[in-house]
């Protein structure tokens, strides 16, 4: 279902209400059902056991750990870089959560659908970006070890972790899919270039970064958002206000405090009609801010950006109570689209970078312009999306630099410590041939 008929829906919905039920369009975006045995939330909840025994009996030693410990990995001592390579490559309960981990990477997961149900999902959450970093460490060990080839696919399988979450219609869900994306992806640019690198690897790293690059995640889970949330709990809201003291019961103090506090009288029908008039503004804005939410964050950045602040301006300049639950969810969802760029604009550069690297194991040296990675490597280049143009790419004496401008759309050179929002940069050492 493309994104305007998804919105013609909402519509529909309140043109409608005869026609359609906010039951009967949830079950638009259902969760698919997934037999036990092939969904690998099941798979994760074991890993979730495996995790809390390791975060009891190894807590000292986890705070060593390159990604996610409190220490650098550069002032690790020795002593205790082998204490940790030895429990990542020997422990029995590593190993079986690394092998759990490999396994639910390659299976869709449903969480909230399994038979036994997992802790609540603000710690699955926090599961999963732990195991990232569990993961990016055991690459970065791996890296460090000279096993350049295991050490992508284990990257691998901690960036495919990410969509265990493709199935949880939520901004909070998606945002962490999005930072867990980052960890994956900032960790695979360190990952040194080597000769014996399998092409194999590059090349499968660099699909799945595209497949994920062309999604409009925000966008999608918006619309569900709006269809099986937001609306409902207006609806709801504003029945309940309609409704109020139907029994005609003498209201409390309490009561008509609160109703004056909140409508500026405790009149019963007078209340009443101040909500009327106010669910009217408030919900006809909400589908407004709602639809053109849905429809710009699916564009890029570049696209996006002007209408979505006017619209910012609108809601800045409309009364309080037309639009406060607008101006309270506004600021969130605009953030998300935001962040959303910045994933995209990481995995064009990887995309990018990866490609160079094919290129030079390809033809024993590097491209003098991006358009050359077409159509040997590349079947199209990643665009930029927050200008619409190419990456930036530049080969210095001892490296490469390939760069978006990122959220401030200047070029600050690819260097990405000069602003607040600086350039997005894939960045690496040249292998120069002998």
């Amino acid at each position: 279902m493309n994104i305007l008929r998804k919105i013609y829906v909402v519509f529909a919905i309140i043109i409608f209400p005869a026609t359609f039920s906010i039951g009967g369009v949830s079950s638009l975006f259902a969760q698919p059902k997934i037999p036990d045995n092939e969904n690998g939330a099941i798979v994760l909840k074991d890993a979730f056991k495996i995790l809390d025994n390791i975060s009891r009996e190894y807590e000292k030693d986890l705070k060593y750990m390159p990604y996610g410990g409190t220490l650098n990995w550069e002032d690790v001592s020795p002593e205790q870089k082998k204490k940790i390579n030895d429990l990542i490559f020997n422990n029995p309960d590593f190993i079986k959560m690394f092998q759990l981990l490999e396994k639910a990477s390659e299976m869709e997961c449903v969480f909230t659908n399994t038979k036994s149900a997992p802790p609540e999902f603000l710690h699955i959450q926090s599961y999963l970006r732990t195991f990232v970093r569990m993961l990016c460490s055991k690459s970065k060990i791996e890296a460090e070890n000279g096993n350049i080839n295991a050490s992508l696919k284990t990257s691998l399988t901690a960036l495919k972790l990410g969509r265990c979450l493709s199935n949880e219609k939520s901004v909070i869900s998606q945002m962490v899919r999005i930072a867990t994306d980052m960890i994956s992806m900032r960790h695979i640019e360190q990952i040194p270039d080597a000769r014996n690198v399998d092409l194999a690897m590059y090349r499968s790293i660099i699909e799945y970064t595209e497949k994920e690059r062309k999604e409009n995640i925000i966008s999608e889970v918006l619309i569900q958002e709006m269809i099986v949330f937001g609306m409902p709990e207006l609806l709801k809201q504003f029945e309940s206000v309609l409704c109020l003291n139907s029994e005609k019961k003498e209201l409390t103090n309490k009561e008509r405090e609160d109703l004056k506090n909140i409508f500026g009288t405790e009149n019963i029908e007078d209340v009443k009609k101040i909500a009327r008039e106010y669910w009217i503004d408030e919900i006809s804005f909400y589908i407004k801010m709602m639809g053109e939410m849905i429809l710009y964050s699916s564009k890029p950045y570049y696209e996006g950006k002007i209408r979505i602040e006017q619209l910012e301006k609108e809601i800045k300049q409309l009364p309080e109570k037309k639009a406060s639950i607008s101006r309270g969810l506004f600021p969130a969802y605009v953030r998300a689209y935001q962040q959303e760029s910045n994933l995209d604009a990481v995995l064009g550069a990887a995309e990018i970078g990866l490609a160079i690297r094919v290129y030079r194991k390809m033809y024993e040296k590097y491209p003098e312009n991006l358009t050359q990675l077409i159509p040997v490597v590349l079947p199209e280049l990643p665009i930029d999306p927050f200008t619409g143009r190419q990456y930036i790419y530049r080969k210095n004496v001892d490296s490469i630099i390939v760069y978006s401008v990122g959220e401030d759309m200047k070029d600050d050179g690819g260097i990405e410590e000069k602003t607040l929002k600086p350039d997005i940069v894939w960045n690496e050492f040249l292998i120069l041939n002998k």
